[in-house]
């Protein structure tokens, strides 16, 4: 715990939300990135602990090391390799790999044969993504930028891909395959589902290569395979959790709405980061959102972290951050090999308000772990926008009823309050305030790796999980290939 000066000391000192609670709180405790607003009033910390947050962030020159991902420092010092995901968007860096997606989609426009497009991806080749998109839908129907509608195939399990593409028409559908390495256990096995079924309805594969496009690096597997009409590539350095503002998203976002859209939203995005670089925590919403993090894991213990949008179109944005969170942080070892001896973290989850109110918010108020929720507020619909001034009502109720509780004589009906929560809020959600969004929830994560003193880019775990199963397909002798015939034997 050295690496967090006086945190530790600190939270020995119970901060209670109901007593804290004052006006002049909720008037200082926020911040501001471009179109977001970052209101922490009902955080369990104080000024003095907002200080020290600055002294640590200081002590370790975290916006520096931060400030490097503009460069071609090897921060995934496991992989020995750059993080380039936001030089990758930057304004500066984007014309040369955004002009062939440009030129392609307005190609496809212009074509009109196609009136779908199918993702092929799993992990950030498809929780990224499926989240921008979802996120753009109604936008799209509203400004009449909703060009092409997109699906999205990931699972193992075929009975998903063969209930998405019975719903389709294949001859007016383009195929996004996605997969860094080219050779992703489950994206080969439903691209092979899918010329299947093409070959069932008298698709020659020639014809079905004119509708296939791979997205993967250079040399792979997808590219030296010659059955694509189109490859775009993405950079070694771009994480798959991290990928989404680039080609991986981009290409498919660009067909669905148009690649003025894809602008706004790279826009977005590079506002978000530059602002990050800011070296005031207090002004610097993703670092100061990461200590807060950090302050709740590490030092309050709080192993859960809810992330809760009361917007229906950001309802896949849990389930993206689940991955970006849990797989750049979830480690025990730093970077410098030692095994950490302080939490790091939090399991995240989530889903949109108001649904969870009715479901599992019981256990937020009255459950024997306090989980520390961050609620993400569009002000604005996305069809006929206006104000929802019943939306609003809902989540600040909630807000108030985390941090004050109720006490009430009959102990069953008492809920104890002091539980923290945090407040993202947009005024509308569109493009630009979703490459804000997407931006700031990725340099929080970065920041809270190297906060933490370990990688945020590499996944040695899930790694771990691709090999297993490899062995098993194959055959090769050990304990996970008799572990597999000893399970399936009896159903056989």
């Amino acid at each position: 715990m050295n690496r967090f000066g006086t945190l530790a000391q600190l939270a020995t000192v119970p901060i209670d939300l109901p007593r804290a609670l004052t006006t002049d709180r909720l008037d200082q405790y926020w911040t501001q990135s471009g179109s977001l607003r970052y209101w922490y009033g009902t955080a369990r910390v104080n000024d003095q602990v907002l200080d020290e947050f600055q002294t640590v962030s200081d002590t370790h020159d975290i916006v520096r090391t931060f400030e490097t991902l503009w460069g071609h420092n090897r921060l995934n010092t496991t992989e020995n390799r750059a993080a380039t995901h936001i030089q990758l968007r930057d304004r500066s860096h984007r014309d040369a790999w955004l002009g062939p997606i440009t030129q392609y989609c307005n190609d496809i426009h212009r074509n009109g044969a196609f009136d779908t497009v199918v993702q092929i991806g799993i992990g950030g080749s498809e929780l990224g993504p499926r989240a921008a998109y979802h996120a753009l839908k109604r936008w799209g129907i509203e400004h009449n930028h909703l060009k092409m509608k997109a699906k999205f195939i990931a699972n193992l399990d075929t009975d998903d891909a063969r209930l998405i593409l019975s719903k389709i028409n294949l001859k007016s559908t383009l195929f996004i395959v996605v997969s860094k390495s080219g050779g992703t256990l489950e994206t080969t096995v439903n691209l092979e589902l899918i010329r299947n079924l093409a070959a069932e309805q008298g698709i020659p594969p020639e014809i079905l290569n004119h509708q296939l496009i791979a997205i993967t690096t250079k040399d792979s597997p997808l590219d030296k395979s010659g059955q694509f009409s189109r490859l775009f590539y993405i950079d070694e350095g771009i994480g798959g959790r991290f990928s989404v503002t680039s080609a991986v998203g981009t290409l498919l976002l660009g067909l669905c709405f148009g690649v003025d859209v894809v602008v706004a939203f790279l826009d977005g995005a590079c506002d978000s980061d530059h602002h990050a670089r800011t070296a005031e925590i207090r002004n610097n919403l993703p670092l100061l959102s990461a200590l807060l993090g950090i302050w709740d894991r590490t030092f309050l213990d709080l192993s859960t972290r809810a992330v809760i949008p009361y917007c229906e179109g950001l309802r896949f944005l849990p389930a993206h951050l689940q991955q970006l969170e849990c797989e750049s942080c979830g480690k025990r070892v730093a970077t410098s090999g030692a095994t950490i001896d302080y939490p790091t973290s939090p399991m995240v989850f989530g889903h949109t308000g108001t649904q969870v109110q009715h479901s599992f918010f019981q256990n937020l108020h009255q459950g024997t772990d306090p989980i520390p929720v961050e609620f993400v507020g569009v002000l604005e619909s996305q069809l006929s926008p206006h104000i929802q001034t019943d939306l609003i009502a809902s989540w600040v109720g909630q807000i108030s009823a985390l941090a004050l509780g109720r006490h009430h004589v009959d102990p069953r009906k008492d809920c104890p309050g002091n539980r923290p929560s945090t407040l993202v809020i947009l005024k509308s959600l569109n493009p630009q305030t979703l490459g804000e969004l997407i931006a700031y929830y990725e340099n929080r994560t970065v920041f809270q790796g190297l906060l933490w003193g370990i990688n945020p880019f590499d996944q040695e775990g899930v790694e771990l999980g691709k090999l297993l199963c490899q062995q098993v397909r194959a055959g090769e002798s050990g304990f996970p290939a008799e572990l597999f015939n000893r399970i399936v034997s009896p159903i056989r």
